[in-house]
């Protein structure tokens, strides 16, 4: 655990007691996991979108074939 995780746990310790700060945390951790999947499945989306150069040369030979 990083030493900010450890701060804020201590500091909600003293306020809510173990088990409440504990289940905040743990659902703190859930929600930034969902968020973060989603963030990467968009991430993974939009690269998968993107043309490279070597797709565009590939594009532009089968269009050369096709052409012939």
């Amino acid at each position: 655990m990083s030493g900010s995780n450890l701060t804020l746990s201590y500091s909600l310790r003293k306020k809510l007691g173990g088990q409440k700060s504990h289940e905040f945390l743990e659902f703190i951790h859930s929600e930034v996991k969902v968020e973060m999947e989603s963030v990467k499945t968009d991430l993974e989306m939009k690269t998968n979108v993107f043309l490279t150069k070597e797709d565009k040369i590939d594009l532009i030979e089968g269009m050369d074939v096709i052409k012939k």
